[in-house]
């Protein structure tokens, strides 16, 4: 596998430029000046941001190794609810109080079947870890958020089963 490297401003700028300027965004946007009483969950929710910039990396590569178009353009459509998912969570981390984690480097894909093999376990994993997290958390935006995310990625896992089996 490949490594990454980045500085961490140039991660974080590089994340943003693809998400947009809109905060946490859309119909799951979070309400102005509710308070947040989760702080429990900061390491969990730290952990999710670190998971969510590595997926945003690792398929960044894994759409360039695709060996069709269809499959690079469903890979960077889960690329952007990864990003999307970065932005919710680094929203309810500030709300909470938490300071931004820093993103370690992570491991890329030398090929396309060791990539998305790699994808179907991380996105499985991530979406038993997000459920977790929705069932502790008592702020009903913080619940409402990481369920949404976990149902993201158990379709990202089922979007990668069948890009598997066509292998």
């Amino acid at each position: 596998m490949l490594v990454y490297q980045m500085d961490v401003r140039d991660r974080f700028r590089a994340i943003g430029g693809q998400m947009g300027e809109m905060g946490m965004g859309g119909e799951m946007g979070m309400h102005g000046g509710m308070a947040f009483t989760n702080t429990f969950l900061i390491p969990d929710i730290s952990k999710a941001i670190i998971g969510e910039a590595h997926a945003y990396w690792f398929y960044e590569r894994l759409a360039e190794l695709a060996p069709n178009e269809q499959n690079r353009q469903t890979i960077l459509r889960i690329q952007r609810d990864e990003a999307k998912h970065y932005r919710w969570f680094t929203m309810i981390l500030s709300h909470l109080g938490g300071q931004q984690p820093q993103i370690p480097t992570g491991k890329m894909p030398m090929t396309f079947q060791e990539g998305v093999r790699t994808a179907i376990h991380d996105e499985l994993e991530t979406a038993a870890f997000y459920q977790d997290i929705a069932y502790r958390a008592t702020d009903r935006p913080i619940e409402m958020h990481f369920m949404h995310a976990m149902h993201d990625e158990q379709r990202h896992a089922s979007l990668f089963q069948l890009m598997y089996s066509g292998l």
